[in-house]
């Protein structure tokens, strides 16, 4: 634990000198007072003595204060207890009932200082308190690396009455994703000296090695919680997979009806009966046998399986109130459950803390039961928002959990929440600068009817790894996860204790004690940023979400800054006496690697098809992108170099986005250029010879009618433009599409903004289109020789090289907007993923032959067939089908739709469409077929299909290709309104 070698003013009472008022502890490194602390005291109490001591010698480099059982006579006295001590609080003139627990009071009388908790654990904070206030120390990370303190020989204490009780009652963070019979002390003194309430289980408190730390700590100890019906059937404990069969055989009446069968529960998947009046005594039986365990202090959630599954045996569904059936809601069976076995427990031991959850299918309150005020309800919306905070107006996602919040408040319950952000392989672990979000959700707390919080977390190292199984990546590998939020952490500790204080002045103390002369020196502006440009981005970002991380990167030359600050604050860093400061400006450098930059690889990687979303409001042509449909949409970059280029390089990357409305195409570019004077470009007339035109963009745009036509528009920096319409081997520049243009020269980048009228094309962009698209780059800065990149993995023309744009009236909102809000997915099939990694429900069948296939796409089982590429291409896929069935959703209001693919190889197959309604139940009713092609192909040459259709008012509309004989390959299926 190193002391602090740089000077940084924390608190101004530390810079004032001794008064005759103020109450010595430590004078000139020499102790000024004795600590008194009864020997048959709590042990919160006796280690609350014993850590002021250490810490009071150690932050003055001096003697430590004595310990003992009696007042000295020849010094001051610190006495140290809590209010049930009686005499204590009289001399303290204390009222036991102005403490809360967890609450303590810090008084000068003229016998001495008094340091009395509402529980031993405030005790324990009170010492802590003195400590940071009048030593000035803190404790911002576990273990020694997080101890910050500047030498202070003297202490004192100012005259004083002050009670501090906690803003907040439930204060956990609970460990995740680590081997459970480990102490992890570390973490566990950083929860205490933070005012959280440790928790632990009965290993822990038992253990003859540990044990007497875990309880001097104030831990809870918690017997059994959490996903707990299995167990709970099986006297408690987890039970083998044997055992599980056994009882099935013997009693499959304990398992659930699904389908009209009795089946397994299949790990965690589906819950037992729980309607079942033996189950029910099982499972009483082994939580009052918890419950009455003599260790067992900590609250007790009474969780369903991890799973969504229940039992639909009459008996079961007989539970559920009609409103809550007709959603497929199970609120009032759950409760049931657990208010039936929590009563039983009390009946045994009546102050048994005992709760249950909000989750998975059962956000709402139960409507068919009236809860016991007893019961603690853990509210554990694991889709909540990060990027905005509870109460935002324009937060979707949250705005409806808001509603939940509001519903569960006026049952009158006590409730606090789960707030999963930093749990391994959460959204929140990956490195989202949320701690103002989380300030301001504690600050709502109350209105919400919430009393507390329980993060996820995962306990740093050397304290803890991450359990092996659980390694998903570098970040579990190298447990970065606490490092990844350690100012969430650190700050929501403190304003779950005490949310009056002052959010600014706080970030600002601990990060300058954290990355040292790092933080000015870069920290600060790349912390700002990073923010930014986290909040800034369209959506929300949560668990479930699927916001893609990626997409923060978004903003042009965003990424690049944040590099560029963070080896600014290395070298600011490396300057700084304390080597901790360096260390951990480095490791923030790795883990914005591991996720941010990572991320957006994945990103640009895997979203090879962009949504344009349509126009709201007017859009002014003027190469300023300031419009609020510029800033909501999605951005697409990852330029290439052309494949066949005989140079390695990477080009300077080029952003663009687009907006549409049924007459227009709306197109902004942004090309990044450091050396923007050095650019060559003219002004000429339209479509003047090319190899005049210099500093240019192209644009290369078609809708499937085109086949394998397209229009093609080049437009350089100074305003020029060639524009022309492209087929094989032909090239029309008699074409004038009268588009509207506009370019500005800017310090780091040109932009290129344009619309493309729809009248000149011959299309309109119909909600749900999918149409192809390609941006390309000819960058000039010498005479001698261009940068050429382009979207299209580095080509520029020919169809199969262009990306996938698909029209979308609106971003998604609510809990669904983590959903591909498009009309018709991967067209191309493009977007491909390892079968392997997907969801156990979703993977392919074993008969296909390659081990990446494209995502939305679903095969019937035992379809043979293989996911290949196109000759001389790293990423232009197409499917080879040689049995079975290939199949896709379209789902848009549209009702007149066409069809157009290309196929090629040697065979015969059959497009099929029909069309569904809207889901009912566990599935989508079938309406009747809306049309049937079968073709035939007899060479590798690729031919152009078209089936026109029309499903009516029905939203959905299946489209299926029936192998019938041979190798068929299809490639670029496209459904397209053909009508608004």
């Amino acid at each position: 634990m190193q002391p602090l070698l740089r000077v940084t003013v924390i608190l101004a009472v530390l810079l004032l000198p001794l008064h005759a008022a103020d109450f010595a502890l430590m004078v000139d490194g020499k102790a000024a007072a004795t600590i008194v602390c009864s020997p048959t005291a709590p042990l919160p109490v006796q280690y609350a003595a014993r850590e002021l001591a250490v810490f009071l010698a150690k932050i003055a480099e001096g003697e430590q204060p004595p310990v003992s059982a009696t007042p000295a006579r020849d010094r001051s006295n610190v006495f140290l207890g809590t209010v049930a001590d009686q005499a204590l609080a009289k001399a303290a003139a204390v009222e036991p009932s102005d403490l809360a627990p967890g609450g303590f009071v810090i008084t000068t009388r003229p016998d001495g200082l008094y340091i009395l908790g509402g529980d031993p654990l405030g005790t324990l904070y009170g010492a802590y308190d003195i400590l940071k206030k009048h030593g000035g120390i803190r404790w911002l990370f576990p273990g020694a690396e997080g101890e910050y303190f500047q030498v202070k020989k003297t202490i004192a204490v100012p005259e004083q009455k002050t009670i501090r009780n906690p803003y907040l009652t439930y204060r956990w963070m609970e460990l995740n994703s680590v081997a459970v019979n480990k102490p992890y002390f570390d973490t566990r003194e950083w929860q205490t000296r933070n005012y959280l309430i440790p928790k632990c289980l009965p290993v822990h408190i038992r253990s003859q090695q540990h044990g007497n730390h875990i309880r001097e700590l104030g831990a809870e100890c918690v017997s059994i919680g959490g996903h707990v019906l299995t167990p709970l059937l099986f006297g408690g404990k987890y039970p083998r997979q044997a055992e599980v069969d056994s009882l099935f055989q013997e009693h499959p009446e304990y398992f659930p009806l699904v389908n009209g069968k009795r089946i397994l529960l299949d790990g965690q998947k589906y819950q037992p009966c729980t309607s079942h009046p033996e189950v029910i005594e099982i499972m009483a039986k082994s939580l009052i046998a918890k419950a009455t365990d003599p260790d067992c202090t900590g609250l007790i959630i009474i969780g369903n399986n991890d799973g969504t599954g229940w039992c639909e045996c009459e008996n079961c569904r007989r539970l559920d109130p009609p409103e809550e059936a007709a959603k497929n809601r199970v609120a009032t069976r759950y409760w049931t459950l657990v208010q039936t076995l929590a009563q039983r427990v009390w009946e045994v031991k009546p102050d048994a803390k005992l709760g249950g959850w909000a989750y998975q299918n059962f956000w709402a309150p139960p409507t068919g039961i009236t809860l016991d005020p007893r019961l603690i309800v853990c509210i554990s919306f694991n889709n909540q928002c990060w990027r905005h905070a509870i109460t935002d107006p324009k937060c979707s996602v949250n705005r409806e959990f808001r509603k939940l919040y509001l519903e569960w408040k006026n049952l009158g319950v006590q409730m606090y929440n789960r707030d999963e952000i930093a749990a391994t392989g959460s959204v929140g672990s990956n490195f989202l600068p949320a701690e103002k979000i989380l300030h301001q959700n504690f600050l709502d707390y109350p209105s919400l009817g919430l009393s507390g919080s329980s993060f996820c977390i995962v306990p740093p190292p050397p304290d803890a790894e991450v359990y092996a199984p659980l390694r998903r990546n570098i970040m579990d590998e190298r447990n970065l996860r606490w490092a990844a939020m350690w100012q969430t952490n650190y700050l929501s500790a403190q304003f779950m204790f005490d949310i009056t204080l002052d959010f600014d002045a706080l970030y600002e103390e601990c990060n300058r004690l954290f990355y040292g002369l790092g933080w000015e020196g870069g920290m600060k502006e790349f912390r700002a940023l990073l923010t930014k440009a986290f909040a800034e981005t369209p959506g929300c970002m949560g668990w479930g979400q699927n916001a893609p991380l990626g997409r923060c990167l978004d903003q042009p030359g965003v990424q690049e800054q944040l590099k560029a600050l963070l080896a600014k604050a290395e070298k600011a860093a490396a300057a700084d006496p304390d080597p901790r400061a360096l260390q951990h400006v480095q490791r923030e450098r790795d883990i914005f690697a591991y996720t941010w930059e990572a991320a957006r690889v994945t990103y640009l990687e895997s979203y090879r098809e962009l949504t344009a979303f349509r126009k709201t409001a007017p859009i002014a042509i003027d190469g300023v992108i300031e419009e609020k449909d510029w800033k909501d949409a999605d951005v697409m970059t990852g330029f290439m170099i052309p494949p066949w280029s005989k140079k390695e390089y990477q080009p300077e990357q080029t952003f663009f986005r687009v907006v549409y409305e049924p007459d227009n195409v709306y197109i902004a570019i942004e090309a990044m250029e450091p050396t923007p004077d050095a650019i060559i470009a003219e002004k000429n007339p339209q479509d003047a010879p090319h190899n005049k035109i210099g500093n240019s963009l192209e644009i290369f745009l078609s809708y499937p009618d085109m086949a394998v036509e397209y229009f093609h528009y080049t437009i350089n920096s100074a305003g020029s433009i060639i524009d022309a319409r492209h087929g094989p081997n032909k090239r029309d520049l008699a074409y004038n599409g009268d588009v509207e243009f506009a370019t500005k020269v800017l310090a780091d980048r040109w932009v290129l903004e344009m619309r493309i009228p729809t009248a000149g094309i011959g299309m309109k962009c119909f909600d749900g289109s999918t149409w192809r698209l390609n941006i390309a780059r000819n960058r000039r800065i010498s005479q001698d020789s261009s940068e050429l990149s382009s979207w299209g993995s580095g080509h520029f023309h020919g169809i199969d090289n262009f990306g996938v744009v698909k029209f979308t009236p609106v971003r998604p909102t609510g809990l669904a907007q983590g959903h591909d809000p498009s009309a018709w997915k991967n067209a191309s099939f493009n977007e491909v993923v390892e079968n392997a990694t997907l969801n156990q429900y979703r993977q392919w069948p074993a008969t296909w032959k390659t081990t990446l296939v494209p995502t939305a796409w679903k095969v019937e089982p035992d379809t043979v067939g293989s996911t290949r590429l196109h000759p001389e291409s790293s990423s232009n896929y197409y499917v080879e089908l040689e049995k079975g069935i290939i199949g896709n959703w379209f789902v848009s209001p549209a009702a007149k739709l066409r069809i157009t693919f290309r196929a090629s190889g040697q065979g015969k197959a059959r497009l099929w469409t029909g069309k569904y309604e809207a889901a009912k139940g566990k599935g989508y009713p079938f309406k009747g077929t809306t049309g049937s092609l079968t073709f035939e192909v007899k060479d590798d040459a690729w031919q152009t299909f078209t089936l026109d259709t029309d499903k009516g008012d029905e939203p959905r509309l299946l489209v299926r290709f029936f192998h019938q004989e041979g190798i068929v390959r299809i490639d670029d299926v496209m459904v397209t309104p053909t009508a608004e």
